[in-house]
């Protein structure tokens, strides 16, 4: 996942370095020697993936700069500290603007996000969720209850109400577990979404 700026600016020349090979291999010849069809298929694949992949990390980092981005959605929890780094994205937060809303050092920004928060603590992980002016929604479906039996009650963090249906209510970000507000989350699923900004 690309992160910054700096990222933004390697991947995208790694790209072209890559595609730049590729269009060398399709002649067949490397340095002055027939390939065999096999290696050279070979080859090829393996470029033709890394090529894709770090345009994939491209558009998506583009798509989050461009703002197109209103709700994240989760497939699970685990995925909960790549969406921060997204939503920092999306709000056009730099790591050095964020390393200043929280009075840290840029360096401890970058290594929270090279880990994935890995050693942030609960309480950390909240100064950055307010730093970043996300909101977040949260329902817990207790273990024994069968998916559909009730569904979890759910609140605003900060007390904002949702209007009627929830679709379209609130802004900002909010975290579903089991049953999304438009009911369309499978059980166990867990959404990051919102309204209309982050």
């Amino acid at each position: 996942m690309i992160k910054n700026e700096r990222q933004y600016r390697i991947t995208k020349a790694q790209a072209t370095k890559l595609e730049q090979a590729l269009e060398h291999l399709t002649t067949g010849v490397v340095g002055g020697t027939q390939v065999h069809p096999l290696l050279h298929k070979a080859q090829e694949d393996a470029l033709r993936s890394q090529i894709a992949d770090l345009h994939s990390e491209i558009e998506e980092y583009e798509a989050l700069q461009s703002q197109r981005h209103t709700v994240l959605e989760l497939a699970s929890f685990e995925e909960f500290p790549r969406a921060l780094i997204q939503a920092r994205i999306a709000a056009g937060i730099s790591q050095k603007d964020l390393a200043e809303r929280l009075g840290l050092k840029e360096q401890q920004v970058q290594r929270y996000e090279a880990t994935e928060y890995a050693s942030a603590s609960m309480t950390r992980v909240s100064e950055i969720i307010r730093a970043l002016g996300i909101r977040m929604r949260e329902a817990i479906l207790l273990p024994g209850r069968a998916p559909g039996d009730d569904k979890p009650h759910r609140e605003w963090w900060d007390g904002d109400a949702l209007t009627a249906g929830g679709c379209s209510g609130g802004s900002g970000v909010w975290l579903v577990a089991g049953d999304d507000l438009c009911g369309d989350a499978a059980p166990g699923e867990y959404r990051l979404g919102g309204g209309a900004t982050l």
